[in-house]
């Protein structure tokens, strides 16, 4: 999807397809399928940077999505809104870091490593943001 076509749709709109990417990308990576799951994590990207660029509100609609059922958008969405609901990111990552499928516990970690918290995998790479 290009950011043109992302730019047109609303916030429920953009969510939706966040939801849908996230969903699409657990079953590639269960399936091996890297170059896809790599896809949705593009487009996850565009979409979180698109509601970014929206403001405060627009990006906050990410927020329950720390509590999907599933673990890669949760951890998604843990990631992308690290900036404005830091210590709810962290107990997510933290939470898939322990209890997730294996590509999901490498992730959750990985990202913990990168925002500065303690890995179980990793080295961190920086002090904690806050």
């Amino acid at each position: 999807m290009t950011k043109q076509k992302l730019s047109n749709r609303s916030v429920e709109a953009l969510i939706e397809r966040y939801v849908d990417c996230g969903l699409t990308q657990s079953a590639a990576r269960t399936m091996l399928d890297v170059n896809r799951a790599n896809r949705m994590y593009d487009e996850m990207k565009l979409i979180a940077d698109e509601l970014t660029s929206r403001g405060k509100a627009a990006q906050e609609a990410l927020v329950p999505l720390m509590d999907h059922p599933n673990d890669a958008v949760r951890g998604a969405a843990a990631w992308d809104c690290h900036s404005i609901a830091p210590a709810k990111a962290r107990h997510v990552l933290e939470e898939i870091s322990q209890t997730g499928e294996i590509v999901d516990k490498y992730v959750a970690d990985a990202r913990l490593s990168e925002l500065g918290y303690p890995s179980r995998r990793f080295r961190t790479k920086r002090a904690p943001t806050q």
